[in-house]
């Protein structure tokens, strides 16, 4: 793309052609005042605060949506612009409600607000008043009386959300912005809200706010702590807001980024759930007349003890370690050496689905290590988008976000594989059913397509027309396709469509070494980082494959706590929905909360709720990132901590003193990956 030069404010700058004059000047260090502008959101133009005067045009145009030119001179304060822009301040606060300013929850981070007092606007007549809004949701919490007509609001959840909720109601003063069905107003859930909550993180005022942050606490006293969601395995990074110790808010971490998305599963559950619980401030020892608190020695001592008598008795396959797929890698990493080097069994499960697991292995031998997968940024560019299985917008929120928008504001061609047509809306869609349990052969046809060495004789038995799967297999040649693997499709499918699958990524050019266009989604949030780290029954850390050596899975560890094969488990219970069996001889947990101890268990080590921990995360396209936990309340000590000098109390060795340690030891053990 060709480069314009022009000045602006006397300084001559040279960028990008389409460059917006706004973003022209905030790349040089200039500012141009905004309220409707945001850096995810495509020019709106709405609340004219970034007027600024061009030599040779009359009036004053707007910044955010007029494009540089070769020559042009910008001038971005002057004193008539400064007039327009506290007259624009002033006029929206005729009918804000200023004086609720003192109680409002975003006191202190609100837009107008902070205009208002750098400009030293004098508060107008208040000249309407909107009743408070009635909108009965668990989440969000609406002011129609604070807005001020942005636009933010509905153009985030038309063009990122995949819905269009909010809509103008009114005329002239009475205009207003509101959820609507059809073209009536109506409450969020009754306009199709999938409380994604993105409206929320970009309204510049208090017209949409969080339900669980009202009287928590300011703006200015909270701690804010990036991180990552794991609440799927997609790994989007967010910041979490702290008061008080206390999850206020989650919010995408860069405003500007296409990866700074949030959908219902990270953006309220995860500060629900902080909230509700009774957090442990001790372990627990159960005894005669139920559990009493004891010290970090004595609880390892009598985990040690049983699992020792347990292991002397009846053999260490009696013993297993599992999770529910939201440890950290260093958590993970210390949990396998507890169960293979500490008690001696290889009965691992940290929540990695087998199925899932074979396909990311088996990516990973071809591929090579470090190998990152498609992004959010790579879907929203894909020339064409396979999604193989159905209900993505159930496990995976954010990706199903992520391929509607490219599919109907990008030039992406979607093709679903064994999905739900009415799933996803789009402009150019192919759709192929196989029939259960023909997935492979599905794969097979589509290879032989690509690779030009048979005709597709009797594809029409595995899917519904010739046409479509000749097309299919011109999309995935193109450079440009990436293809999501659904959880779901783990689930209902066999093991014996992974090789067909590959072999067709293969062929298309999709998948080589050092290169794969692939992406198998997981409900787990750290799934693969508990794969890489050895956190499953077949494979140690690095991917190193346990041919013929592999332990049970989760289903099977259960399965034989039931029968009585397994006597003792050692469980993290973050994420977990299996229940245990009453026959164990000794049940050890790692639970955040009173309420989530399970009645079978013998000793209880406090801990953090998972996104609330130190520690590193890997994404299911493979990048590992930073978890910034909040500080430990009340001496509770870190998961990994307790990992280790369990470790050690049966007798192997662990001696890391700190995280850092841990993962010096990953990196020599894993090879690095």
């Amino acid at each position: 793309m060709n480069n314009v030069t022009l000045t602006i404010d006397g300084k001559q700058i040279e960028v990008a052609a389409g460059t917006t004059i706004l973003k022209a000047a905030q790349k040089n260090g200039i500012e141009i005042p905004t309220l409707c502008y945001h850096p995810r959101l495509r020019p709106l133009g709405h609340c004219r605060l970034c007027v600024v005067e061009i030599e040779g045009i009359a009036a004053p145009v707007t910044s955010c949506d007029h494009p540089v030119q070769e020559g042009m001179v910008v001038t971005t304060t002057t004193p008539a612009l400064e007039a327009i822009r506290k007259e624009i301040i002033s006029l929206l606060l005729c009918d804000h409600p200023y004086e609720d300013c003192l109680t409002c929850e975003k006191s202190g981070n609100c837009d107008l607000q902070e205009r208002a007092y750098s400009w030293q606007i004098e508060l107008p007549e208040f000249i309407r008043s909107l009743p408070v809004t009635d909108d009965d949701n668990p989440y969000i919490v609406r002011d129609e009386a604070k807005c001020i007509l942005c636009g933010r609001c509905y153009s985030v959840c038309a063009d990122f959300a995949r819905r269009s909720v909010f809509g103008l109601v009114g005329n002239g003063v009475e205009t207003r912005v509101t959820p609507v069905k059809g073209e009536e107003p109506a409450g969020l859930d009754a306009a199709g809200c999938i409380y994604c909550g993105q409206c929320v993180d970009v309204c510049p005022v208090g017209a949409l706010t969080e339900r669980d942050r009202a009287a928590a606490g300011r703006e200015w006293e909270m701690s804010v702590h990036p991180g990552v969601c794991l609440e799927c395995s997609l790994g989007c990074a967010v910041q979490r807001h702290f008061a008080g110790g206390r999850l206020l808010r989650v919010t995408a971490e860069t405003e500007g980024e296409p990866g700074g998305w949030l959908c219902i599963k990270g953006k309220f559950n995860p500060a629900g759930a902080a909230a509700d619980s009774e957090p442990l401030s001790a372990p627990l020892l159960r005894g005669k007349k139920g559990f009493v608190e004891v010290s970090y020695d004595r609880a390892l001592q009598e985990a040690a003890r049983a699992f020792s008598e347990i292991k002397k008795k009846e053999g260490a396959e009696a013993l297993a370690v599992i999770a529910g797929g939201r440890c950290s890698n260093e958590e993970s990493f210390l949990l396998q050496k507890l169960a293979r080097e500490a008690m001696g069994t290889p009965h691992i499960d940290l929540g990695a689905g087998p199925g899932w697991v074979d396909a990311v292995a088996a990516v990973e031998e071809i591929t090579g290590p470090g190998v990152c997968g498609p992004s959010l940024e790579d879907i929203q560019n894909a020339a064409a988008i396979f999604v193989i299985g159905e209900k993505l917008e159930e496990s995976n929120p954010v990706a199903a976000m992520a391929v509607e928008r490219a599919c109907r504001l990008g030039r992406a061609v979607l093709v679903q594989v064994g999905g739900d047509e009415k799933e996803f809306s789009a402009w150019d869609r192919v759709v192929l059913v196989p029939q259960p349990g023909a997935e492979g052969e599905l794969f097979k046809e589509l290879t032989a397509l690509i690779t030009k060495k048979t005709e597709a004789d009797g594809a029409a038995e595995h899917t519904r027309s010739i046409s479509d799967l000749e097309r299919a297999a011109e999309l995935l040649r193109d450079s440009g396709s990436v293809v999501l693997v659904c959880p779901s499709y783990f689930e209902a499918a066999g093991r014996d469509w992974v090789e067909p699958f590959l072999e067709t990524a293969r062929a298309a050019g999709r998948l080589a070494r050092g290169q794969s266009s692939l992406l198998f989604l997981s409900e787990e949030g750290n799934a693969r980082g508990a794969l890489e780290t050895g956190g499953t029954p077949g494979y140690r850390p690095g991917y190193d494959r346990l041919d013929g050596k592999a332990g049970l899975d989760r289903a099977m560890i259960m399965a034989s706590a039931k029968t009585g094969e397994i006597k003792g488990i050692f469980a993290c219970l973050e994420g977990l929905e299996e229940t245990f069996a009453p026959g164990l001889d000794f049940l050890a947990v790692l639970c955040s909360s009173r309420s989530a101890v399970p009645a079978e268990a013998n000793v209880v080590f406090p801990v953090l709720p998972a996104q609330l921990k130190e520690g590193t995360f890997t994404s299911s396209a493979g990048l590992q990132q930073q978890n910034h936990g909040a500080a430990a309340a009340g001496g509770i000590w870190p998961e990994w901590q307790v990992v280790a000098a369990l470790i050690r109390a049966l007798g192997a060795p662990a001696e890391c003193s700190s995280l850092q340690e841990v993962q010096e030891e990953i990196k020599r053990v894993a090879g690095g990956r």
